[in-house]
């Protein structure tokens, strides 16, 4: 839950959209609206929830921020005090580092200390998000002094203005839906001739599917209604129901179980592909790569 900047803190409750769905809304206690307001010296700009303590336990604290400061607040021995204060024209940078389960946004002082504020990592876009105003409000008070440092490399989708999920490079809502149908294809040509005789047996069983109401139509208009001696009735009752409906039903069951193994084993293979492609390249990139990469 965030309260951004042009909204205040003191409301009763705060919204914030989520990435897909309807608003949600969260009670901002009381004593963590008096407390934000203690601290800040006013209303805060920013308010943001954790689930996590610095110890990892769950139990909700808070970050808070004006265009001064920038605080956690927690329970500390059954009290909800502020566990740590910074000015912001200390603060060299915000970061934030994702570990097994949870992650920690970072406040990098110049002198090195950085005290933490620990959540779970179901809130970890969230405080990308708030990494992003924090570096906002820090340029802005260290402006006039001319020790803003360099612009900080921008997590949020230039077209939609959503953040980038710490795990994706680009943002995934924006990625064009054609060049990847292509890329699809691209796996695909290896195999173009399976794939033919799938679309082909595809085409047929969708053919057979469409006979039994002709053969219908057949038993009905010249089998039953025409007054035919019994056994020439009987005779097409026989080549239309055994000959034509039950004829193409276990054709048509037989098509569609071969079309699906066939397309079973064309998806086996081209994951195969993938996975061929994926490990070769990974072999291909340096040490360098894999000491940058989180894992877990």
């Amino acid at each position: 839950m965030s309260v951004l900047r042009n909204r205040r803190a003191d409301t009763p409750s705060s919204e914030r959209t989520a990435a897909q769905g309807a608003p949600l809304r969260e009670e901002i206690p009381a004593e963590v609206r008096r407390l934000a307001r203690e601290v800040c010296g006013g209303e805060p700009e920013l308010l943001y929830a954790s689930d996590l303590s610095l110890t990892g336990e769950y139990e909700p604290s808070w970050l808070v921020a004006d265009g001064r400061s920038v605080a956690a607040l927690g329970s500390k021995h059954g009290q909800l005090e502020a566990l740590w204060v910074v000015p912001l024209n200390e603060v060299r940078q915000f970061e934030t580092e994702k570990f097994i389960g949870s992650a920690v946004l970072r406040v990098c002082r110049h002198n090195g200390s950085n005290p933490p504020l620990r959540f779970s990592l179901t809130k970890l876009n969230e405080f990308e998000h708030a990494r992003e105003e924090l570096e906002r409000l820090r340029r802005a008070s260290q402006q006039d002094s001319g020790d803003a440092g360099p612009l900080p490399s921008s997590r949020r989708c230039p077209k939609c203005h959503q953040v980038i999920p710490a795990w994706a490079d680009e943002c995934p809502e924006c990625k064009p839906k054609g060049k990847l149908l292509l890329r699809v294809f691209a796996y695909l040509l290896p195999h173009w001739g399976l794939a033919l005789v799938t679309l082909a047996l595809l085409l047929v069983v969708t053919a057979l599917s469409l006979a039994p109401p002709y053969f219908t139509k057949v038993l009905i208009d010249d089998v039953f209604t025409k007054g035919r001696p019994f056994a020439e009735a009987f005779r097409l009752l026989l080549l239309v129901v055994f000959g034509g409906i039950l004829g193409t039903s276990v054709l048509s069951s037989a098509l569609g179980a071969l079309r699906a193994y066939l397309m079973a084993y064309l998806g086996a293979r081209i994951i195969i592909g993938m996975k061929q492609q994926l490990y070769a390249h990974l072999h291909r990139l340096s040490m360098g790569f894999y000491d940058q990469q989180q894992t877990g």
